[in-house]
């Protein structure tokens, strides 16, 4: 899916970090070790 985004991401919110993300040990695998973190949020997209 291609898309791209119009302005602002608004209404962000955390919804799990840490161990409550299932795919982290995916994530830490391709990207590295970092202070992870699921989010939500709303923008205008094309």
């Amino acid at each position: 899916m291609d898309f791209e985004i119009i302005g602002k991401i608004r209404q962000t919110e955390t919804f799990a970090r840490g161990s409550a993300i299932r795919e982290l040990p995916r994530l830490r695998k391709v990207h590295g070790l970092g202070n992870w973190r699921k989010r939500k949020g709303f923008a205008m997209f094309v």
